[in-house]
């Protein structure tokens, strides 16, 4: 957990995206065509799953967002998921 030694203060946002369901076809295929790219020019060295970056900009993107707007903007945020 992430913690501010000045205050003491441990809340943050949290944004979990979930690994594959192990019963999902769809999900097993995803990770069967497992391929990474440089998605991000300003990250050269960031590599990104193609199928989870698919995802993220045609429908995750923006429900994110707008949940992420809805809470404080003074907090730190951590982006974590699971692999298979």
């Amino acid at each position: 957990m992430l913690q501010s030694e000045a205050t003491g203060d441990d809340e943050m946002i949290a944004v979990s995206f979930r690994g594959t369901i192990e019963f999902s076809l769809q999900d097993w295929i995803a990770d069967l065509t497992y391929s990474q790219i440089a998605a991000y020019p300003e990250f050269p060295k960031l590599r990104v799953h193609r199928g989870f970056y698919r995802a993220y900009n045609h429908a995750l993107q923006e429900q994110v967002l707008a949940a992420l707007a809805e809470l404080p903007d003074d907090l730190p945020i951590v982006v974590t998921g699971a692999i298979g």
